[in-house]
């Protein structure tokens, strides 16, 4: 029976060896997992204004919308390559082409420039001209 307990004292108490072993595969997970954990301490501002221009997009496309005769046959087109920038004092311009009926029901192919101010976080509309 003394030749058992032994057996389970050698199990149980683990060699100076594989403790090291666990020990070091440990540190070198944590190693590799804290070099991709995004750290606080960054001095780079995000990247806010390609998210900006993206809904400025979106909001001249509405605002297009609204001004058309027949908004339902609307077509944005390629709005996601529009020409949009925000400026120095944060208005955001957009250029966009857009396929719609005239009054004629002919589909026609119509350029506009959107300027609009961000008030409280939504973009509004300060002119919209054709051409």
């Amino acid at each position: 029976m003394s030749s058992m307990a032994d057996d389970k004292k050698k199990k149980a108490d683990p060699t100076p060896t594989s403790v090291m072993l666990k020990m070091v595969i440990v540190a070198a997970l944590l190693v590799t997992v804290g070099s991709f954990w995004p750290s606080g301490d960054s001095d780079e501002a995000p990247d806010t204004q390609a998210d900006d221009t993206s809904v400025a997009r979106y909001a001249c496309g509405e605002f297009i919308k609204q001004r058309l005769v027949a908004p339902s046959t609307a077509k944005l087109v390629d709005q996601f390559d529009w020409t949009a920038y925000i400026t120095t004092d944060g208005k955001a311009v957009v250029h966009a082409k857009v396929d719609a009926q005239n009054s004629f029901g002919a589909m026609l192919r119509k350029q506009f420039k959107c300027e609009m101010s961000n008030q409280y976080g939504e973009w509004t509309l300060d002119n919209l001209t054709e051409g």
